[in-house]
């Protein structure tokens, strides 16, 4: 398997297929930013999630900034489907040798609507991390101390961005 770490113009084929979660956001740039950076600068092919591609496609790479957006509607119901098919598709991604690497905005949602299941994807989901970017030292130290579970995964600090360069 290609290091999650090596040069971005030396990983293989494969590993330059990405499959991003979210690819754009309308509030928080960043993600796009990186993304195409990441096609625009080394060539690397992203496309934006979906169940579908999760478990089907060819991608190398699975990068997650916001996996608790499964919890972010009120429906229970919805909520259940949406953790379900998550699970689903993250499970099998990993059984297919895919890389998941979490970007750590949040430990948590804001809208906490579903907090007990959140918990408990959150630690489902951090078992299966292959590498965790956090944003600050002091967010790699509180994302540790919420989920143990990172300490497994490859850890690094990447500073956030300034959204104006």
């Amino acid at each position: 398997m290609t290091s999650l770490l090596a040069s971005p113009t030396d990983a293989s084929r494969a590993a330059k297929r990405i499959l991003a979660w979210p690819r754009d956001l309308r509030l928080n740039p960043m993600p796009g930013m990186v993304y195409d950076d990441m096609e625009q600068g080394f060539g690397w092919r992203v496309r934006r999630f979906n169940y579908w591609r999760a478990l089907t496609g060819g991608h190398g790479i699975l990068p997650v900034s916001f996996p608790n957006e499964v919890f972010r509607n009120r429906s229970g119901l919805v909520t259940l489907a949406r953790y379900a098919l998550s699970a689903m598709s993250l499970r099998v991604a990993r059984l297919f040798g895919r890389r998941l690497v979490w970007t750590v905005h949040n430990l948590a949602n804001h809208e906490s609507y579903h907090p007990r299941l959140e918990a408990r994807f959150m630690g489902f989901y951090t078992r299966l991390v292959d590498l965790a970017v956090h944003l600050s030292e002091a967010g790699r130290d509180g994302a540790m101390a919420r989920y143990p579970h990172l300490a497994a995964a490859r850890n690094t600090v990447i500073p956030h961005p300034h959204y104006g360069r």
